[in-house]
């Protein structure tokens, strides 16, 4: 044909491949309305239509089982004319009247074909090895048959009650529809509807239900058209849809994705290949029944089972990280709070056994890198060598974040994990701001991210835990950032607060056990040994280690009075300040003097201003009403004791200097 616009259908099927992901064969037939398979043979279920002019050529095609439409017009022409769109429109829409027609003369046929058809022998073959039977004479029998041999037929009602159509079943099992027959939304039903319902594609299937169940069940006779036909009756009756397990290893299965599609609640066949007809086969009609109807919950049970079997919580570190469980780190930037999570995951990893004297069980850890992956082979470098290691033992690192509240990113990073090999027991996110992506103050944003992490959790029955940043407003700074759903959805939380090196982890939340009082480690620097720069200086990272046992023996009190001795002499070495005619100096200069003049080192002088132990310097001397603390000035108001400083302030003589510790 030569119009002055050449063209090759090839073009137009190459379009549809690339679109639909289907070969298709177009005649070369402008005009005409041309139906072809998608999911399988014999759907007829895409379309197209394509038209010719001496200006171009345009084409329009999709599927109705996705809903699905393209357009397609030829490389010299960049749109479709309004003219050339309702010219194509008309042409559908003739086929459409057509289709219709075709439809209307096939449940003529079919409705006529039926009625002068003898009831089907529950003996017929297919029927006897699926080992069903013919429910009230709906499947009927025709001896004289067609081309592929005798077969019985089951009628495709609508709505209304209309046969539009039949499927036809051979003694082999193969099925036929009557060609140019309507079956989206039309059904079958075996049983009375009621009030309740199962929904299921096939008669075989159908017909399991019913006899295991006594429960009346609606036939839509493929996957594909379970929703229409749950649509169809929506307002009519109660269904449950009984989903065919038609798991592939490509992931696909389109028996749970159109039980899925269609809002109802459904049941699942348990095993993979099998629809309900084959299980009841297999495991017999009562297993059937309990499937579909059980007689006991298995989600809801007595209260009083917990009586009989206690399960105490499961610890990965006992007091501090749980099993299977959301817990969050959380602290301001640079905080120590990655160096924390490291410190944890390289314990459990290398299976140490003790995490700062708390017990720790070997567990596969995942770190999901979101940021500084150089700076992080520097913290897993120096924590080997500094804990005499030679290895990271169960531990994998990922090369960048993934949006995980993002289900693309989270369906690659659950690839990736998965052919890692590895199935982790714990695994970090740091941090949430780099593996989300959205407003952290939108709650529903952020219920997204969590119920990303909680997929993460049920997935590899893992403690996920979040490194996170607290707020930077002054009434947010020991607080997490952003909204306060992700409090509420975690376990636990530890907020991490770092002063001259020293890092304070305190519990802000524990579900189900008493939070434990805060805990202070140390992060030194540290050379990694072998390591060297551009420049050929050594690297140095840090490593967290504990409070040295020298520093942990801490007296419950100092010798009678020292306390008191220790603040007048401070005093006194400050400069005698006097304020609203109290003796009084600052925390600042308490300090000090404590480090300058009694020598203690950083972790003493810590602890002495922790505000909720009974080792505690200032609080002791508060609460023997010896001295008064607002904010950052330290007032010595007992009488005794200002008269005392003023004595000593007369005669210029301080106490010889103190070693004790706090």
């Amino acid at each position: 044909m030569s119009t002055g616009n050449e063209y090759s259908v090839s073009d137009i099927e190459r379009s549809i491949q690339s679109d639909m992901g289907v070969l298709v064969t177009i005649p070369d037939t402008p005009g005409s309305f041309i139906r072809f398979d998608v999911k399988k043979k014999g759907d007829k279920a895409g379309w197209c239509v394509y038209y010719v002019n001496e200006h171009c050529v345009v084409a329009l095609y999709g599927s109705w089982i996705s809903g699905q439409r393209y357009e397609w017009v030829n490389k010299d022409k960049k749109e479709i004319t309004p003219e050339i769109r309702r010219e194509v429109e008309e042409s559908r829409k003739r086929r459409d009247e057509e289709i219709r027609a075709e439809q209307n003369r096939v449940a003529d046929a079919s409705t006529e074909l039926y009625a002068a058809l003898p009831a089907a022998s529950d003996d017929f073959p297919y029927l006897m090895r699926k080992g069903i039977k013919n429910h009230d004479g709906i499947l009927r029998y025709n001896e004289e048959g067609d081309y592929l041999g005798s077969y019985i037929a089951a009628p495709l009602f609508n709505s209304s009650g209309e046969i539009r159509s039949l499927e036809r079943i051979y003694p082999d099992g193969k099925k036929r529809f009557m060609q140019g027959g309507e079956k989206k939304g039309c059904y079958c039903v075996i049983g009375d509807l009621e009030d309740k319902a199962f929904l299921c594609e096939g008669y075989a299937t159908g017909a399991s239900i019913y006899e295991s169940t006594g429960i009346p069940v609606v036939i839509a006779f493929d996957c594909h058209n379970l929703k229409p036909v749950a649509d169809a009756l929506r307002d009519r009756v109660k269904l449950i849809a009984v989903a065919d397990n038609d798991e592939k290893e490509s992931g696909a299965n389109p028996g749970l994705e159109c039980a899925k599609e269609t809002g109802l609640y459904y049941v699942l066949i348990p095993e993979a290949g099998m629809d309900a007809n084959d299980y009841a086969q297999k495991h017999g009609a009562d297993a059937l029944k309990e499937l579909l109807c059980p007689s006991a919950s298995e989600w809801i049970e007595d209260g009083d089972e917990y009586l009989k079997s206690p399960q105490p919580m499961k610890w990965w570190i006992k007091n501090w990280i749980p099993e299977e469980a959301l817990v969050m780190l959380y602290g301001a930037s640079n905080a120590g709070k990655s160096f924390i999570a490291l410190d944890m995951l390289l314990t459990m990893s290398t299976d140490l056994g003790s995490w700062q004297g708390f017990r720790a069980k070997k567990a596969n850890c995942l770190y999901l890198c979101g940021e500084g992956r150089a700076g992080l082979r520097g913290r897993v470098a120096v924590w080997v060598q500094e804990h005499k290691g030679s290895t990271t033992g169960n531990f994998k690192v990922s090369k960048g974040p993934k949006r995980l509240n993002e289900q693309s990113d989270l369906e690659y990073a659950c690839q990736q994990i998965d052919l890692s090999g590895m199935n982790p027991d714990v695994i970090v996110i740091d941090t949430l701001n780099r593996h989300f992506s959205g407003n952290e103050n939108d709650a529903e944003e952020m219920g997204g991210f969590i119920e990303s992490c909680t997929a993460l959790q049920e997935r590899y029955h893992s403690t996920v835990i979040i490194i996170h940043h607290t707020g930077v407003s002054k009434d947010a700074e020991g607080r997490a950032r952003g909204s306060s759903s992700l409090n509420a959805a975690i376990e636990t939380a530890i907020c991490v607060t770092n002063e001259d090196g020293y890092l304070t982890l305190n519990q802000t939340k524990q579900r189900d056990i008493e939070k434990l009082p805060p805990l202070q480690v140390h992060l030194r620097g540290a050379t990694i040994k072998g390591w060297f720069d551009e420049d050929g200086e050594p690297v140095r990272s840090a490593v967290v280690e504990s409070i040295e046992e020298s520093e942990r023996d801490i007296p419950e009190t100092l010798p009678a009075g020292e306390e008191m001795t220790i603040l007048t002499d401070a005093w006194l070495w400050s400069g005698c300040g006097i304020k609203e005619g109290y003796p009084a100096l600052t925390k600042g200069e308490l300090r000090a003097y404590m480090k300058e003049e009694l020598k203690w080192g950083r972790g003493q002088i810590k602890r002495a201003f922790y505000t909720d132990s009974q080792y505690r310097y200032l609080r002791k001397l508060q609460e023997s009403c010896r001295i008064t603390v607002e904010e950052e000035q330290i007032f010595i108001v007992n009488r005794a004791d200002i008269t005392a400083c003023f004595l000593l302030e007369k005669e210029g003589k301080h106490h010889e200097h103190h070693t004790g510790t706090i």
